[in-house]
């Protein structure tokens, strides 16, 4: 434990290397240790004081530390003291590892450019909302590129207006969604410059400019392409926007596009021999050999059940044709329980319990 003399001695240092955490509500908390946590990666859970550690430390940060002189030879008041100190020492060095790790994140979206709006969004819902701009200019004071520190102050002042347009903005369902993603594009174009927007949305327009290029294909309007054209075309896409894809860029995985290799399949002529060559052909084209076997596995057991339901829909039918020669014979409701009957043994002889 620290003497109370040697702690006193190291209080100006202390406060002075946490002057930046004092100007605002935000700043005694930076951001939550839970969100950072997810903004970072990590997977360390923070603890939150004990109630009693965090009234000391409110009533220390509330009264400027005011403790006992450092010839005050008193035993409890000192250890008390010590105890203070220590844990505002330990707040600071937290509020200080918060603040390198998003400059560390921003860092990142500053090397992979185009997800911007991603480290925002996420630094706006952490800052108390009156204090977000000065909170930000503080965490930026020493960020080591002074130019974009200041453009992502700038950004982040339009970046609220902006989403509360967006918010108000009707959209038409009716409309294709490229024309309601071109609105989209066109309210961002008021609040931001060029070059702004594509620091916040430049790998989003990419990815739905592919999405839109892919719907294109796979249209049925173009079933009259040769299936392994349509694949090709496809990939070329995928290809194309893939070539400047960064850490941050979503991700389509190989079982996704061998579903939609097979929406493309459907939208064919194939059949028979024909159809399970070219389904043979997207496996082998997207998937490893495990992925393979386990598409294959599930492929078989939705065929059978197609096939299960297929024949209880047609038992029904015969059941509704055989009961209509019944009405005459029978009451309304004896005639009710009679084909109720009879559905629920249809039930049980085509599905087992588990599929009921």
């Amino acid at each position: 434990m620290w003497s109370s003399r040697c702690l006193w001695l190291l209080l100006p240092a202390i406060l002075l290397t946490g002057l930046w955490l004092n100007a605002g509500p935000v700043d005694s908390g930076l951001v939550s240790a839970d969100l950072l946590a997810k903004q970072s990666g990590a997977a360390r859970k923070v603890n939150p004081p004990a109630a009693s550690d965090l009234a000391q430390r409110n009533a220390a940060q509330a009264s400027g530390l005011q403790l006992a002189p450092p010839n005050d030879p008193g035993g409890s008041a000192g250890a008390q003291d010590d105890t203070l100190l220590e844990a505002q020492l330990g707040e600071l060095e937290r509020q200080e590892a918060l603040r390198r790790q998003w400059q560390s994140s921003l860092q990142q979206h500053q090397k992979f450019p185009g997800h911007l709006q991603q480290w925002l969004e996420r630094w706006l819902s952490a800052c108390e909302p009156s204090q977000c701009l000065a909170s930000l200019h503080r965490l930026l004071a020493d960020y080591p590129d002074a130019a974009f520190a200041r453009r992502v102050e700038a950004l982040a002042a339009a970046y609220p207006e902006y989403k509360n347009d967006l918010g108000s903005l009707t959209q038409d369902t009716r409309l294709p969604a490229m024309d309601r993603y071109a609105r989209v594009d066109a309210l961002r174009a008021r609040h931001f410059d060029d070059s702004g927007s594509e620091w916040l949305f430049g790998e989003e327009r990419r990815f739905a400019h592919y999405r839109f290029a892919v719907g294109e294909l796979m249209d049925i309007s173009h079933g009259n392409l040769e299936f392994s054209e349509r694949l090709n075309r496809v990939d070329a896409l995928y290809e194309t926007w893939q070539q400047n894809a960064g850490p941050f860029t979503p991700s389509v995985s190989p079982v996704a596009r061998y579903r939609q290799a097979m929406t493309l399949l459907d939208q064919t002529s194939l059949a028979g021999a024909q159809k399970e060559a070219a389904r043979s052909e997207a496996r082998h084209r997207y998937l490893d050999e495990d992925s393979a076997q386990r598409v294959l596995q599930r492929e078989a057991r939705q065929a059978r059940q197609q096939d299960q339901v297929a024949a209880y829909w047609e038992a029904v039918a015969a059941l509704n044709q055989d009961m209509q020669g019944l009405r005459s014979q029978l009451s309304a409701q004896a005639w009710e329980a009679e084909r109720a009957r009879r559905l629920e043994a249809l039930r049980l002889s085509h599905f087992s319990d588990a599929e009921r």
